[in-house]
């Protein structure tokens, strides 16, 4: 199992970023497309606020803890 596949690939991580990418470009006058070193590196220059970026860092966060207690 990979860092990949636990942070993005996996159908629970897919659903989970979605419904992220969805539920923040609806409540934000910033519109984000996550890609997958967005994702993993939480991290491109110039295009996303630290707000989002702590949001991915979250993400992250929530999918560890959600993989370890499965």
């Amino acid at each position: 199992q990979t860092l990949t596949h636990l942070f993005v690939q996996c159908n629970f991580s897919k659903k989970f970023w979605i419904d992220f990418t969805t539920t923040w470009n609806c409540k934000n006058n910033m519109q984000i497309k996550l890609r997958q070193r967005d994702i993993l590196f939480a991290f491109q220059p110039g295009k996303q606020s630290v707000l989002a970026l702590t949001t991915v860092f979250l993400g992250q966060k929530l999918l560890h803890l959600y993989f370890w207690k499965n």
